[in-house]
């Protein structure tokens, strides 16, 4: 194998990445840049001295010996600094007379106590020997026994002391409603940019995850309602809107998350579009097995995303699997258009011609252990994309199953589909399968397999069942059907399907049979035995890494108990593998700790559904035809976001949501960068989001953000002279108090996923 395989980027993708990362500073700074920018052009608009506009924070920084600037970079124009602090978190408009930090309000009230003759001068902007410090009182006129001056919040005027007024450019020398527009600013022009932000995206044409279902999740609430595949969401929940246009993360994966906030998960409707136009709806309730399993962080209604048959351009193919044993070589963007000489349909094509892979895994699915001859479209070298594409055909091996030895018992069925002959037969959900056609069940991973050779005809079943508290055997006949559809690139606590009749089970971690003369049997494992975790290691580095980079993380533990019983994602890992792989079993045996290194052996007879190809995400374009389309689309995104935004807040109120699910700076850097690597148009749309939500969160009335100035703006108009002094600096050190302890526990949210991901 040649080493230039386990590169994980090249030059070109390097170059991308870097790109990537410059987009998502630029976005998040522009942000930051637009709600700062509405501070600054209102606050000079009212006469307020701006001495500094910063994106980030220029707060000094020694670490050791070692002194960081404070700022990235600074220009000094007419009477404001203007810069990039080293803290990249926020920014800030620094006023004449105004400070968030609560320490310095004395000071600031020094400098803006002006004598009346002194006010009475030339304005503070007129250029002087020091234009920093223009509207300064000189320290020697203030009378030691002078109390500072309060203001009035009409005229700006001292009350307790005539001599004295504040500086007419300061900002505590405006008015309540001038100053209310000054802080309310930043909130408004973030949602004004955030209409701005999503118009122009989908100008461009924005590249979205449709809702269209690919799949379906064994044993899942859309498995169980046997939603067809290839079918559209077009609307979600009764109240929500009819669009051709839904998104698969922004709009299906959210709404089935917020269901799922309360006690129990609430049933959702949806209106699907069917392969053939037809529409029809459907009542889903959200499953929690996966979130009280600690899975998953929500509820899931079991659809999985559509991929198309175009190959990923980055390592199309597993290189050690049966894609990289094919007669000519599998490119990066090739595209599979039919199978056997058999053409796909091109009817759901996306704008670059991709076609969703329904039917090509269909095709694989119904010649599991067979040899397939690929018709594959591919470009010229250095050709536009709307260029003719070279036909090729392209034979695919099959892809024999990797096994050990170990037989695991069956577990009892989760779930039946409806209208299945399973259904039909009187199949209930506990029962256990003991016997199939007079033969025994063997390995429950293999079943599906075995049933190819029963299709349409009847078939003997014998169920254990408990009813009444007693255990009893039923005989049940089913006819199943064909239904090409095996699955064996498991997930963690997943159920396996006989999708030719519609059941789904688990499969235990206790051993029910060891296959004689396998790696099993050698290594001492007996019926009986309880698996306690599994892992991978393989002996070749190169293939090492090659896995690691294009599968993941195998080498981690994998827990097996009673709960997750994982041996179906521990077989599935399995079949992705090279065959110089090793899986280290640790299980208990008599009551003992046992450790086991399995060398797996090919199967003859028995094949796996993963042949190495590396698919690429059907993706959708929804480009509005006019600018008018445009604003209007963008009005309605910035609505949706807010409006999510609120939910998740009030849940949060409620504890419908646990905090665990925020998120800090790393994830708004981990999905910009997502975006961003989507293009322009996706970071644009992540901006509309990240707009809404700081224009809410920063409106929130707490102490040292902009919705507490309001509170404290709102009071004084009420009153008619500002908040306690000490009460303004006691509420805004508990705001920024809790403003950082939130920061903390959103970073630690972030932190803790990211182990779970990498470790």
């Amino acid at each position: 194998m040649d080493s230039h395989l386990i590169a994980s980027f090249s030059l070109l993708g390097s170059l991308d990445v870097l790109w990537t990362i410059l987009k998502v500073l630029i976005g998040l700074g522009l942000v930051i840049f637009v709600h700062e920018l509405g501070h600054f052009l209102v606050a000079k608009a009212c006469g307020v001295k701006c001495e500094k506009f910063y994106v980030g924070f220029d707060v000094p920084i020694r670490i050791g010996p070692v002194r960081l600037p404070s700022a990235l970079a600074r220009y000094q124009w007419g009477e404001t600094e203007y810069g990039i602090g080293i803290i990249p978190i926020g920014g800030y408009v620094k006023m004449l007379g105004q400070d968030d930090n609560p320490t310095n309000a004395q000071k600031e009230s020094e400098r803006i106590k002006l004598r009346k003759a002194e006010a009475d001068s030339p304005p503070a902007d007129v250029p002087s020997e020091d234009s920093s410090k223009t509207g300064s009182a000189d320290p020697s006129l203030t009378d030691g026994s002078s109390k500072p001056a309060s203001q009035d919040g009409a005229s700006g005027v001292a009350e307790e002391n005539d001599d004295f007024e504040w500086d007419p450019r300061s900002y505590p020398a405006k008015s309540v409603p001038q100053r209310m527009a000054i802080i309310s600013a930043g909130v408004v022009m973030n949602l004004i940019f955030a209409v701005v932000f999503a118009a122009v995206a989908y100008h461009m044409g924005v590249k979205y995850d449709p809702c269209e279902i690919g799949g379906t999740t064994p044993g899942s609430p859309a498995w169980v309602n046997d939603v067809p595949i290839g079918s559209r969401i077009i609307q979600i929940g009764q109240d929500g809107q009819e669009s051709e246009h839904l998104r698969f993360m922004w709009d299906l994966q959210q709404e089935v998350a917020h269901s799922g906030t309360g006690d129990e998960p609430q049933p959702i409707q949806f209106t699907l579009q069917l392969p053939d136009n037809k529409r029809k709806q459907i009542v889903l309730r959200p499953s929690d097995r996966l979130k009280k399993l600690g899975i998953a962080n929500f509820v899931m209604i079991g659809i999985r995303q559509t991929i198309s048959t175009t190959l990923a351009k980055e390592h199309p193919v597993i290189p050690y699997l049966a894609a990289g044993r094919t007669n000519k070589p599998l490119l990066g963007g090739d595209r599979i258009v039919g199978v056997d000489g058999t053409r796909f349909s091109a009817a759901r094509a996306n704008e670059q011609g991709d076609i969703p892979a329904d039917e090509f895994d269909a095709a694989l699915a119904r010649k599991i252990g067979q040899s397939v001859t690929l018709m594959v479209e591919r470009a010229e070298p250095q050709t536009s994309a709307d260029a003719p594409r070279q036909l090729l055909q392209i034979t695919l091996p099959p892809n024999p199953m990797k096994q050990v030895g170990l037989e695991m018992e069956i577990g009892p069925i989760q779930a039946v589909r409806n209208g299945s002959p399973a259904e039909s037969a009187g199949f209930q959900v506990g029962d256990v399968i003991r016997s199939v056609d007079g033969q025994v069940v063997g390995d429950p991973i293999i079943l599906p397999q075995r049933f190819r050779a029963w299709i349409d005809r009847e078939v003997d079943v014998e169920v254990e069942r408990v009813d009444g508290g007693d255990r009893k055997t039923v005989k049940l006949v089913v006819r199943p059907k064909s239904r090409y559809r095996y699955i064996t690139d498991f997930g963690p606590a997943s159920l396996v399907a006989i999708e030719a009749i519609g059941v789904a089970y688990p499969v235990s971690h206790i051993v029910g049979a060891v296959t004689p003369g396998s790696p099993a049997e050698a290594a001492g494992m007996q019926p009986g035995d309880v698996l306690a975790s599994a892992f991978f290691t393989i002996k070749n580095e190169q293939n090492a890494e090659l896995a690691k980079m294009l599968i993941g993380r195998y080498d981690k533990p994998i827990e097996l108990d009673e709960k997750k019983q994982n041996w179906p994602y521990v077989h599935g890992i399995l079949q992705k593998m090279p065959d110089d792989v090793e899986l280290n079993l640790v299980y208990q045996q008599s009551g003992q700790e046992m450790k086991a290194v399995l060398v797996p052996t090919i199967a003859k007879v028995w094949f796996s559904s993963e042949r190495g190809l590396r698919l690429s995400p059907l993706q959708r374009v929804h480009t509005a035809d006019s600018w008018g389309l445009a604003w209007s689309l963008g009005l309605r995104e910035t609505k949706e976001q807010l409006f999510r935004v609120l939910t998740v807040l009030r849940k949060l109120v409620t504890l419908e949501l646990s905090p665990k699910n925020l998120g800090g700076p790393l994830m708004i850097a981990a999905v910009a960068g997502s975006e961003a690597s989507q293009g322009i148009a996706r970071l644009l749309l992540f901006l509309t989001f990240l707009s809404a939500n700081l224009a809410i969160l920063n409106f929130l009335p707490i102490p040292a953000l902009d919705g507490g100035h309001m509170v404290f703006l709102a009071a004084e108009g009420i009153t008619g002279k500002p908040v306690d002094e000490r009460l303004q600096i006691t509420l805004t050190l508990i705001g920024i108090a809790l403003l950082l302890a939130l920061m903390v526990f959103v970073s630690a949210n972030d932190i803790t996923r990211f182990f779970k991901v990498f470790f």
